[in-house]
């Protein structure tokens, strides 16, 4: 059987498994990381990678998105890298407090932390990026912070392995 690269499916966003990467078409295509939040009439909470609303960060929590029935699903493992550079790092977690994308740590699990689409209500949630799950205990004072990451689909064959998105708190000019 032909193997196809990189390997998708279409699939609808009520549908998608939480913590993977879809494309939702639209006249800029949408790329949403998929958490396990999920509402009647297929409704599915998401985190927009790329949005482009003016005042807002490029990374929002989209809550309770309607339903897509035709998304593009990348299929297979996400590998996260995280740089551990000098100044790619806030050890406790202080100068990037209000900074929606940087890669939060609580014990053994990294989050992403994200602002609500709507800035007026709501606050920055913490979305694991390993399950797309909600951190639901209080977010702690102190807490190493990633400000740079890219996620990664990696092949056995190396130069088949590509990155599908890159953040950089540098470069950041909202929150």
């Amino acid at each position: 059987m032909n193997e196809i690269f990189p390997p998708l499916r279409t699939i609808s966003t009520s549908k998608a498994t939480a913590g993977s990467i879809i494309r939702i078409p639209r006249s800029d295509p949408v790329l949403a990381f998929v958490t396990d939040q999920s509402f009647d009439k297929g409704g599915r909470s998401l985190v927009i990678l790329n949005a482009t609303i003016e005042g807002r960060p490029s990374i929002l929590f989209g809550d309770n998105w309607q339903n897509v029935d035709y998304c593009l699903a990348l299929e297979g493992p996400l590998h996260f890298e995280l740089s551990t550079n000098r100044g790619d790092v806030d050890p406790k977690g202080h100068d990037w407090w209000e900074i929606s994308g940087v890669i939060v740590s609580v014990g053994d699990q990294f989050y992403l932390r994200v602002a609500p689409f709507d800035g007026f209500y709501g606050g920055y949630k913490l979305v694991n990026i390993r399950t797309g799950s909600l951190l639901s205990e209080p977010i702690p004072n102190f807490a190493w912070t990633f400000g740079v990451w890219r996620v990664w689909l990696r092949d056995s064959i190396a130069a088949r392995s590509f990155s599908i998105f890159e953040f950089d708190v540098h470069k950041q000019t909202s929150k």
